[in-house]
């Protein structure tokens, strides 16, 4: 007999139940909650391709998308955009500005780049998700700008450093200012 996928919750259920996960309800997540457990969906699927447990060419979509969503997830906590798209480069934009008008400083390469790469190449929040764009059509640039390596660990080392910044963003946001090293 088949479950179903959502189920009531177990009466005894607790932390020691590791063969499934509670959702919704008590348990809802916020967008910075949303945008940690995509960070942490890309550092688990590199994980188990680095250790040997599933192929990075079978997995390094699914990686890209999570990261990407993440980064959008954490910048869209950050800027609060009025109009909700899939657009990197304008959130980009708008976390720069923040960043700049907020704290008197310019963003780092180190955050710009991997960011503006993303946005670059998955414009619309598809490449990584689907064959062809909405009208049918091969996506660009991904799809002409021929064959790429992407090194899952550096990858990873790349967004760690995201993460940690955008945590720090939101919590100076909150404290009204910037966090001691090592916070976030």
């Amino acid at each position: 007999m088949r479950r179903a996928i959502f189920q009531e919750p177990p009466p005894n259920v607790d932390e020691t139940w590791t063969h499934g996960a509670m959702l919704g309800g008590m348990i809802g997540y916020g967008d910075e909650d949303l945008a940690e457990s995509y960070f942490l969906a890309g550092d688990t699927l590199i994980a188990a391709i680095a250790n040997g447990e599933a192929d990075g060419r079978e997995l390094v979509n699914p990686v890209m998308y999570v990261y990407r969503h993440g980064i959008e997830l954490y910048l869209k906590c950050i800027v609060r955009p009025e109009q909700k798209n899939h657009s990197l480069g304008s959130l980009l934009d708008a976390f720069c500005r923040h960043i700049r008008e907020g704290y008197g400083e310019a963003v780092p390469a180190v955050i710009t780049k991997p960011i503006s790469e993303f946005a670059k190449y998955d414009q619309r929040s598809d490449v990584f998700r689907y064959e062809t764009d909405r009208n049918g059509k091969t996506h660009e640039p991904l799809g002409y700008d021929g064959e790429f390596w992407i090194d899952l660990p550096s990858m990873k080392a790349s967004m760690a450093v995201l993460r940690r910044s955008f945590r720090r963003v939101l919590w100076a946001d909150r404290a009204g200012e910037i966090p001691p090293a090592g916070v976030g």
